[in-house]
Protein backbone atom coordinates (compact mmCIF):
# COMPACT_ATOMS: atom_id res chain seq x y z
CA UNK A 1 0.00 0.00 0.00
CA UNK A 2 1.58 3.20 -0.54
CA UNK A 3 1.50 5.76 1.67
CA UNK A 4 -1.16 8.53 1.95
CA UNK A 5 0.85 11.74 1.30
CA UNK A 6 2.57 10.19 -1.90
CA UNK A 7 0.07 11.03 -4.93
CA UNK A 8 -1.97 9.71 -6.82
CA UNK A 9 -0.71 9.85 -10.10
CA UNK A 10 -3.10 8.95 -12.38
CA UNK A 11 -5.30 11.64 -10.71
CA UNK A 12 -2.27 13.92 -10.89
CA UNK A 13 -1.91 13.06 -14.94
CA UNK A 14 -5.94 13.58 -15.31
CA UNK A 15 -5.55 17.29 -13.86
CA UNK A 16 -2.12 17.95 -15.62
CA UNK A 17 -3.35 17.04 -19.52
CA UNK A 18 -4.47 20.56 -20.61
CA UNK A 19 -1.13 21.79 -18.61
CA UNK A 20 1.22 24.12 -21.13
CA UNK A 21 5.27 23.51 -21.14
CA UNK A 22 7.66 25.36 -21.96
CA UNK A 23 7.54 28.68 -24.04
CA UNK A 24 7.57 32.22 -22.26
CA UNK A 25 6.75 33.32 -18.93
CA UNK A 26 3.35 34.49 -18.08
CA UNK A 27 2.44 36.99 -16.02
CA UNK A 28 4.05 36.53 -12.49
CA UNK A 29 1.11 37.41 -10.22
CA UNK A 30 1.35 36.51 -6.41
CA UNK A 31 -0.34 33.98 -4.73
CA UNK A 32 -2.65 34.70 -1.85
CA UNK A 33 -6.33 35.09 -0.84
CA UNK A 34 -9.26 36.77 -1.96
CA UNK A 35 -10.79 38.90 0.72
CA UNK A 36 -13.72 36.78 1.30
CA UNK A 37 -12.00 33.84 1.57
CA UNK A 38 -13.31 30.56 3.70
CA UNK A 39 -17.17 31.68 2.40
CA UNK A 40 -17.09 29.44 -0.33
CA UNK A 41 -20.48 28.42 0.08
CA UNK A 42 -22.05 31.59 0.45
CA UNK A 43 -20.79 33.25 -2.43
CA UNK A 44 -21.01 34.10 -6.13
CA UNK A 45 -18.59 36.00 -8.39
CA UNK A 46 -20.17 38.38 -11.24
CA UNK A 47 -18.17 40.29 -13.91
CA UNK A 48 -19.83 43.91 -12.24
CA UNK A 49 -22.21 44.86 -9.57
CA UNK A 50 -25.46 45.33 -11.68
CA UNK A 51 -24.84 41.86 -12.53
CA UNK A 52 -25.08 40.94 -8.86
CA UNK A 53 -27.75 42.62 -7.81
CA UNK A 54 -30.06 41.47 -11.13
CA UNK A 55 -28.72 37.83 -9.44
CA UNK A 56 -29.98 38.58 -5.91
CA UNK A 57 -33.12 40.46 -7.72
CA UNK A 58 -33.77 36.90 -9.47
CA UNK A 59 -33.16 34.51 -7.04
CA UNK A 60 -35.99 36.06 -4.44
CA UNK A 61 -38.37 37.06 -6.77
CA UNK A 62 -40.64 34.14 -6.30
CA UNK A 63 -41.37 35.93 -2.71
CA UNK A 64 -40.68 39.37 -3.81
CA UNK A 65 -42.71 41.38 -5.88
CA UNK A 66 -41.56 44.94 -4.99
CA UNK A 67 -38.19 46.43 -4.06
CA UNK A 68 -37.94 49.82 -1.75
CA UNK A 69 -34.86 51.24 -2.92
CA UNK A 70 -33.39 55.13 -2.35
CA UNK A 71 -33.88 57.90 -4.87
CA UNK A 72 -29.98 58.53 -4.26
CA UNK A 73 -28.64 55.53 -6.03
CA UNK A 74 -26.84 54.79 -10.01
CA UNK A 75 -29.50 53.97 -12.35
CA UNK A 76 -28.12 50.64 -13.18
CA UNK A 77 -28.72 50.24 -10.22
CA UNK A 78 -32.61 50.45 -11.15
CA UNK A 79 -32.55 48.61 -13.86
CA UNK A 80 -30.83 45.66 -12.85
CA UNK A 81 -34.05 45.34 -10.34
CA UNK A 82 -36.56 45.93 -13.48
CA UNK A 83 -34.89 43.56 -15.68
CA UNK A 84 -35.40 40.74 -13.19
CA UNK A 85 -39.23 41.72 -13.33
CA UNK A 86 -39.12 43.44 -9.71
CA UNK A 87 -41.03 46.53 -9.34
CA UNK A 88 -39.18 49.55 -7.59
CA UNK A 89 -40.46 51.77 -4.99
CA UNK A 90 -38.25 54.84 -3.94
CA UNK A 91 -37.51 56.69 -0.86
CA UNK A 92 -35.84 59.54 0.03
CA UNK A 93 -32.86 59.94 2.45
CA UNK A 94 -31.89 62.67 5.30
CA UNK A 95 -28.76 64.68 5.94
CA UNK A 96 -27.16 61.59 7.52
CA UNK A 97 -27.78 58.82 4.30
CA UNK A 98 -30.42 57.14 5.79
CA UNK A 99 -34.39 56.81 5.47
CA UNK A 100 -36.08 60.42 5.69
CA UNK A 101 -38.77 58.43 7.32
CA UNK A 102 -39.30 54.74 8.20
CA UNK A 103 -40.00 52.13 5.64
CA UNK A 104 -42.82 50.51 5.50
CA UNK A 105 -43.10 46.72 3.79
CA UNK A 106 -45.37 43.76 3.70
CA UNK A 107 -44.89 40.17 3.18
CA UNK A 108 -43.85 40.72 -0.58
CA UNK A 109 -41.86 43.66 -0.57
CA UNK A 110 -37.90 43.81 -0.38
CA UNK A 111 -35.69 46.95 0.93
CA UNK A 112 -32.35 48.06 -0.66
CA UNK A 113 -30.07 50.13 1.66
CA UNK A 114 -26.66 51.43 0.37
CA UNK A 115 -23.82 51.43 2.90
CA UNK A 116 -22.29 54.93 1.31
CA UNK A 117 -18.83 55.97 0.60
CA UNK A 118 -17.98 52.55 2.68
CA UNK A 119 -19.11 54.88 6.24
CA UNK A 120 -22.32 53.57 7.09
CA UNK A 121 -21.31 50.47 8.52
CA UNK A 122 -23.10 50.61 11.87
CA UNK A 123 -26.33 51.97 10.26
CA UNK A 124 -26.12 49.37 8.00
CA UNK A 125 -25.55 46.20 10.62
CA UNK A 126 -28.49 47.69 12.52
CA UNK A 127 -31.20 48.20 9.43
CA UNK A 128 -29.82 44.52 8.25
CA UNK A 129 -32.15 43.16 10.95
CA UNK A 130 -35.03 44.54 10.33
CA UNK A 131 -36.67 43.51 7.31
CA UNK A 132 -37.25 39.54 6.02
CA UNK A 133 -35.82 40.27 2.34
CA UNK A 134 -32.83 42.67 1.83
CA UNK A 135 -30.47 43.90 -0.37
CA UNK A 136 -27.11 45.17 0.76
CA UNK A 137 -25.66 47.36 -1.44
CA UNK A 138 -21.77 47.47 -0.26
CA UNK A 139 -20.68 48.15 -4.07
CA UNK A 140 -19.03 51.41 -1.85
CA UNK A 141 -17.78 49.43 1.19
CA UNK A 142 -15.72 46.36 0.05
CA UNK A 143 -14.25 45.78 3.81
CA UNK A 144 -17.58 45.57 5.60
CA UNK A 145 -18.15 42.65 6.87
CA UNK A 146 -21.34 40.58 5.09
CA UNK A 147 -24.54 40.10 7.13
CA UNK A 148 -25.04 36.43 7.52
CA UNK A 149 -28.54 36.17 7.55
CA UNK A 150 -31.50 34.19 6.34
CA UNK A 151 -32.91 36.78 3.45
CA UNK A 152 -29.90 39.05 2.91
CA UNK A 153 -27.80 39.75 -0.05
CA UNK A 154 -24.51 41.57 0.29
CA UNK A 155 -23.57 43.15 -2.97
CA UNK A 156 -20.10 44.27 -3.06
CA UNK A 157 -17.52 45.84 -6.69
CA UNK A 158 -13.95 45.32 -6.43
CA UNK A 159 -13.37 47.80 -9.51
CA UNK A 160 -13.82 50.52 -6.52
CA UNK A 161 -11.49 49.50 -4.51
CA UNK A 162 -9.05 47.51 -6.27
CA UNK A 163 -7.02 48.11 -9.58
CA UNK A 164 -9.23 45.57 -12.00
CA UNK A 165 -11.90 46.07 -14.93
CA UNK A 166 -14.11 43.82 -13.30
CA UNK A 167 -15.24 41.84 -10.69
CA UNK A 168 -18.20 41.85 -8.03
CA UNK A 169 -19.35 39.00 -5.50
CA UNK A 170 -22.74 38.39 -3.53
CA UNK A 171 -22.78 36.55 -0.28
CA UNK A 172 -25.79 35.37 1.26
CA UNK A 173 -26.21 32.45 4.34
CA UNK A 174 -28.66 31.71 2.07
CA UNK A 175 -28.41 32.32 -1.40
CA UNK A 176 -29.91 30.61 -4.19
CA UNK A 177 -28.09 33.08 -6.81
CA UNK A 178 -26.87 31.26 -10.07
CA UNK A 179 -23.43 31.27 -10.12
CA UNK A 180 -22.82 32.54 -14.06
CA UNK A 181 -20.37 30.57 -16.49
CA UNK A 182 -16.94 32.73 -16.33
CA UNK A 183 -16.32 34.99 -18.61
CA UNK A 184 -12.88 36.30 -19.88
CA UNK A 185 -11.39 39.73 -19.66
CA UNK A 186 -7.77 39.62 -20.26
CA UNK A 187 -8.75 42.07 -23.28
CA UNK A 188 -10.08 44.48 -20.54
CA UNK A 189 -6.92 44.85 -18.65
CA UNK A 190 -5.06 47.32 -21.46
CA UNK A 191 -6.77 50.42 -20.30
CA UNK A 192 -5.68 49.42 -16.50
CA UNK A 193 -1.80 49.05 -18.33
CA UNK A 194 -2.22 51.95 -20.42
CA UNK A 195 -2.87 54.16 -17.62
CA UNK A 196 -0.17 52.36 -15.39
CA UNK A 197 2.12 54.06 -18.34
CA UNK A 198 0.29 57.11 -19.80
CA UNK A 199 -1.94 58.04 -16.91
CA UNK A 200 -5.50 57.69 -15.87
CA UNK A 201 -6.28 60.94 -18.15
CA UNK A 202 -5.14 59.39 -21.45
CA UNK A 203 -6.26 55.80 -20.69
CA UNK A 204 -10.26 57.50 -19.48
CA UNK A 205 -11.73 56.99 -23.33
CA UNK A 206 -10.98 53.15 -22.99
CA UNK A 207 -12.29 52.94 -19.50
CA UNK A 208 -15.31 54.13 -20.63
CA UNK A 209 -15.33 51.37 -22.99
CA UNK A 210 -14.89 48.59 -20.70
CA UNK A 211 -17.97 50.15 -18.86
CA UNK A 212 -19.82 49.33 -21.94
CA UNK A 213 -18.44 46.23 -22.15
CA UNK A 214 -19.91 45.22 -18.62
CA UNK A 215 -23.04 46.89 -19.41
CA UNK A 216 -23.33 44.35 -22.22
CA UNK A 217 -23.04 41.21 -20.68
CA UNK A 218 -24.28 38.94 -17.40
CA UNK A 219 -21.51 36.79 -16.82
CA UNK A 220 -19.63 35.29 -13.66
CA UNK A 221 -16.38 36.88 -12.81
CA UNK A 222 -13.06 36.00 -14.96
CA UNK A 223 -10.94 33.55 -14.16
CA UNK A 224 -7.68 36.11 -14.66
CA UNK A 225 -9.65 38.80 -11.85
CA UNK A 226 -9.81 35.95 -9.44
CA UNK A 227 -6.19 35.64 -9.65
CA UNK A 228 -5.23 39.33 -9.78
CA UNK A 229 -7.27 39.81 -6.58
CA UNK A 230 -6.06 36.41 -5.11
CA UNK A 231 -2.72 38.74 -5.08
CA UNK A 232 -3.72 41.80 -3.42
CA UNK A 233 -2.20 43.41 -0.19
CA UNK A 234 -6.13 43.89 1.58
CA UNK A 235 -4.98 45.29 5.18
CA UNK A 236 -2.44 47.32 3.68
CA UNK A 237 -5.62 48.72 1.47
CA UNK A 238 -7.76 49.22 4.50
CA UNK A 239 -4.95 50.89 6.46
CA UNK A 240 -4.11 53.74 4.18
CA UNK A 241 -7.54 54.60 2.90
CA UNK A 242 -8.45 54.99 6.38
CA UNK A 243 -5.17 57.53 7.04
CA UNK A 244 -6.37 59.29 3.99
CA UNK A 245 -9.92 59.72 5.34
CA UNK A 246 -8.11 60.84 8.51
CA UNK A 247 -5.94 63.83 7.37
CA UNK A 248 -8.72 65.04 4.75
CA UNK A 249 -10.96 65.26 7.46
CA UNK A 250 -8.45 66.92 9.74
CA UNK A 251 -8.13 69.69 7.19
CA UNK A 252 -11.13 70.12 5.47
CA UNK A 253 -13.69 68.67 7.82
CA UNK A 254 -15.00 72.27 9.09
CA UNK A 255 -16.53 72.84 5.82
CA UNK A 256 -18.20 69.49 5.45
CA UNK A 257 -21.97 69.54 5.66
CA UNK A 258 -22.16 65.64 6.23
CA UNK A 259 -21.08 64.59 10.46
CA UNK A 260 -18.80 62.08 8.88
CA UNK A 261 -16.91 61.85 12.43
CA UNK A 262 -19.79 60.05 13.87
CA UNK A 263 -19.68 57.48 10.95
CA UNK A 264 -17.92 54.48 10.78
CA UNK A 265 -16.12 52.30 7.92
CA UNK A 266 -13.24 51.71 5.61
CA UNK A 267 -14.06 54.57 3.03
CA UNK A 268 -14.25 54.88 -0.36
CA UNK A 269 -13.29 58.37 -0.88
CA UNK A 270 -13.93 61.04 1.54
CA UNK A 271 -17.20 62.88 0.69
CA UNK A 272 -17.31 66.50 1.11
CA UNK A 273 -20.56 68.34 0.87
CA UNK A 274 -20.48 71.85 0.25
CA UNK A 275 -22.24 74.92 0.25
CA UNK A 276 -24.93 75.93 -2.21
CA UNK A 277 -23.90 76.12 -5.37
CA UNK A 278 -19.70 75.72 -4.47
CA UNK A 279 -19.70 72.51 -5.67
CA UNK A 280 -19.80 72.82 -9.62
CA UNK A 281 -17.38 75.74 -9.79
CA UNK A 282 -14.81 73.62 -7.36
CA UNK A 283 -14.85 70.69 -9.73
CA UNK A 284 -14.12 72.77 -13.00
CA UNK A 285 -11.22 74.55 -11.14
CA UNK A 286 -9.51 71.32 -9.86
CA UNK A 287 -10.12 69.55 -13.07
CA UNK A 288 -7.93 71.71 -14.99
CA UNK A 289 -5.25 70.84 -12.08
CA UNK A 290 -5.76 66.77 -13.08
CA UNK A 291 -7.81 66.62 -10.10
CA UNK A 292 -10.65 64.20 -11.42
CA UNK A 293 -13.85 64.50 -9.31
CA UNK A 294 -17.12 62.37 -9.98
CA UNK A 295 -20.20 63.73 -10.45
CA UNK A 296 -22.55 61.29 -8.86
CA UNK A 297 -26.29 60.53 -10.19
CA UNK A 298 -27.26 63.66 -12.05
CA UNK A 299 -30.57 62.26 -12.88
CA UNK A 300 -31.52 63.28 -9.16
CA UNK A 301 -31.88 66.55 -9.77
CA UNK A 302 -34.94 66.04 -11.99
CA UNK A 303 -36.27 63.29 -10.42
CA UNK A 304 -36.28 64.24 -6.65
CA UNK A 305 -36.50 68.12 -7.71
CA UNK A 306 -34.04 71.10 -7.59
CA UNK A 307 -34.59 71.44 -3.44
CA UNK A 308 -34.26 68.32 -2.51
CA UNK A 309 -31.11 66.92 -0.80
CA UNK A 310 -30.25 64.30 -3.45
CA UNK A 311 -30.26 67.14 -6.13
CA UNK A 312 -28.01 69.09 -3.96
CA UNK A 313 -25.56 65.89 -2.96
CA UNK A 314 -25.60 65.67 -7.08
CA UNK A 315 -24.66 69.02 -7.49
CA UNK A 316 -22.47 69.90 -4.42
CA UNK A 317 -21.21 66.79 -3.49
CA UNK A 318 -17.11 66.09 -3.48
CA UNK A 319 -16.10 62.76 -3.53
CA UNK A 320 -12.38 63.16 -2.84
CA UNK A 321 -9.99 60.44 -3.46
CA UNK A 322 -8.40 58.57 -0.64
CA UNK A 323 -7.37 55.32 -1.90
CA UNK A 324 -4.46 53.29 -1.30
CA UNK A 325 -2.14 55.24 -4.33
CA UNK A 326 -1.83 57.93 -2.15
CA UNK A 327 -0.37 59.09 1.01
CA UNK A 328 -0.97 61.44 3.49
CA UNK A 329 1.12 64.03 2.13
CA UNK A 330 -1.15 63.88 -1.25
CA UNK A 331 -4.04 64.71 1.25
CA UNK A 332 -1.81 68.15 2.56
CA UNK A 333 -1.57 68.74 -1.17
CA UNK A 334 -5.43 67.97 -2.08
CA UNK A 335 -6.77 69.70 0.62
CA UNK A 336 -4.64 72.93 0.21
CA UNK A 337 -5.33 72.86 -3.21
CA UNK A 338 -8.90 72.67 -2.37
CA UNK A 339 -8.66 75.58 0.08
CA UNK A 340 -7.33 77.89 -2.56
CA UNK A 341 -9.96 77.56 -5.11
CA UNK A 342 -12.39 77.72 -2.79
CA UNK A 343 -10.88 81.16 -1.89
CA UNK A 344 -11.25 82.14 -5.38
CA UNK A 345 -14.44 81.25 -6.09
CA UNK A 346 -15.56 83.81 -3.20
CA UNK A 347 -13.56 86.62 -4.38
Amino acid sequence: MKPESEPNMEVEWGKRRKQEYGGYLPLEIGCGQEWFHGLERNIRRYNCGRTAIYEAAQAIKADVKKICIPYYICQTVVDAIEQAGIEVKRYSLNENLEPAEEIRVDGGTGVLVVNYFGLKDGFIKEISQKYAHMILDCTQAFFFDPVMRVGVSNIYSCRKFIGVPEGAYLIGQDTSAEQLEEGSAWESYSFLCKAHELGTNRAYKDSLENEKRLGAHKEGMSPLTRRFLQGVDYHFIAKRRKENFKKLHELLGGMNRFDVQRWGGTPQCYPLWLSKNAGRQLKEKLLKKSIYIPTLWKECRELCGKNSLEAEWSSNLLCIPTDQRYSPWDMEFLSVTILKAMEEIKQ
